[in-house]
């Protein structure tokens, strides 16, 4: 082979080795903010698209649950941890998680809650934790009729509340949210984003939150015991945290581009092999 061509090639499987390197740097970005803090991860891919919930499995955790009445898993949502997602009727469909009073999903300190949701129509609560003992449940995700979401948390006494703008949630589309609970300053404060951009904050002060109640479990779809608070439309993952994660640490698709370098990567340096 003549100098100069070896030459253009070597220049060329450079590029390409640099785009490769791109790639991988840009998902393995992606990863570490899949994993920071994570206590409890739904995935909803234990099951097959089309046929009823029976356990769903936590993938990080163990604190599996029982859906009831008959949820269906979905397809075809790209999804941060897969390609399924759970329906909920609206009427009559929840999961529950039992959870041991004073265990770790009895978050005290700073922690996050997310949720990838499509959502569908009416009200409910797609995170619920509490129990039987009225207006002491710890903490909870509520979505409005009118789109809106609110997080609410229980601080012994007082509580904290926050909630978006009418249509922060948009019918039909996948989108995310989380609710955080930051306890890392001198006050401590309640944040709520929706697809990253935050809608609402409160400083509530010293005041942490609070468990009075033996009874609480957590709950996706409705609020305690299977009662009323029914949500209509698909859950893609749930994820619970055990710190105040900032948007850059949310869960997240990746970005379509940036698989497409990674890819674009590897085969430009098989093709240069080649042609060696």
């Amino acid at each position: 082979m003549a100098p100069l061509r070896v030459g253009k090639v070597v220049s060329k499987m450079k590029k390409l080795l640099a785009l490769y390197v791109v790639g991988i740097a840009a998902m393995m970005a992606v990863l570490p903010a899949a994993k920071a803090g994570t206590i409890a991860l739904w995935t909803f891919e234990d099951g097959t698209v089309g046929n009823p919930a029976g356990t769903v499995t936590a993938t990080v955790s163990g604190q599996d649950g029982t859906a009831l009445n008959g949820p269906l898993y979905v397809g075809g949502v790209k999804t941060a941890f897969g390609n399924q997602g759970l329906s909920l009727n609206g009427v009559n469909q929840n999961v529950h998680i039992p959870t041991t009073f004073g265990g770790p999903l009895d978050l005290t300190g700073s922690f996050t809650l997310e949720v990838g949701i499509v959502h569908g129509s009416g009200q409910g609560f797609p995170i619920f934790m509490g129990g039987i003992l009225p207006g002491q449940d710890p903490y909870y995700l509520f979505v409005g009729s009118d789109g809106s979401v609110s997080f609410q948390t229980y601080l012994g006494g007082p509580t904290g509340f926050i909630s978006s703008a009418p249509g922060a949630l948009v019918s039909g589309e996948l989108q995310h949210i989380a609710a955080v609970f930051d306890t890392s300053g001198p006050d401590n404060f309640m944040y709520l984003y929706v697809d990253d951009i935050l809608v609402a904050n409160q400083n509530v002060g010293s005041n942490t939150i609070a468990y009075t109640d033996p009874d609480t479990d957590l709950w996706f779809g409705s609020v305690d015991n299977n009662q009323f608070g029914f949500y209509n439309g698909i859950l893609t993952d749930v994820r619970i945290s055990d710190m105040a994660l900032t948007p850059s640490q949310f869960f997240a698709v990746p970005e379509p581009g940036m698989v497409a370098v990674f890819g674009l990567g590897l085969l430009g340096i098989g093709l240069a092999r080649r042609r060696v």
